[in-house]
């Protein structure tokens, strides 16, 4: 009886401990996150018809959590130059995931039409290699190869006639 319960307790804690190893796989900190000691830059704010709106659509809004308020999303100025959205992390990470919300539908890609994930390197700007992207009407979802680094950038080549990139919130997510 005594090896009978030593066994089962055993097995219980093994199987305990593997359902918490996996639990805690699943719960990825986003280390993009305003809540994480992110913060966000573009290269220019944003403007309607030169006229720039400080208060409304700045970089911050793209690491605050909110995936779908329109008050609540970045906005690039307005012309057909590129833009860029840089996110830089509290620490350097091995990131491996880089997760944007786009307003606008993803699928269709009608604003921010071409556009590039990088990552800094300490000395310049490189682009992500990525080796699965998904991409959903609302999600653009890139397992990218694990680089290390400080900061990423989204980097929109092209945009729409209306010169604006626009993401409602953008994650990057460290590990494997």
């Amino acid at each position: 009886m005594k090896n009978f319960l030593a066994r089962n307790l055993s097995l219980g804690f093994l199987c305990t401990c593997t359902l918490l190893n996996v639990y805690a796989q699943e719960q990825k900190v986003n280390i993009a996150a305003k809540t994480a000691g992110a913060q966000a830059a573009t290269d220019a704010p944003f403007s309607y018809q030169r006229e720039v709106l400080a208060s409304s659509n700045t970089p911050d809004k793209a690491i605050d959590g909110d995936k779908s308020s329109r008050e609540s999303r970045w906005i690039s100025e307005q012309s057909k130059t590129p833009h860029y959205l840089e996110v830089t992390f509290a620490k350097s990470y091995q990131v491996s995931q880089v997760i944007a919300y786009p307003d606008y539908p993803a699928s269709t890609h009608k604003y921010g039409v071409d556009y590039k994930l990088q990552y800094w390197d300490g000395t310049e700007w490189k682009d992500m290699s990525v080796e699965k992207s998904e991409i959903s009407s609302t999600v653009l979802k890139f397992d990218i190869k694990p680089i290390e680094t400080n900061k990423i950038r989204f980097y929109a080549i092209k945009t729409d006639g209306a010169g604006f990139v626009k993401l409602f919130e953008i994650e990057a997510y460290a590990g494997n």
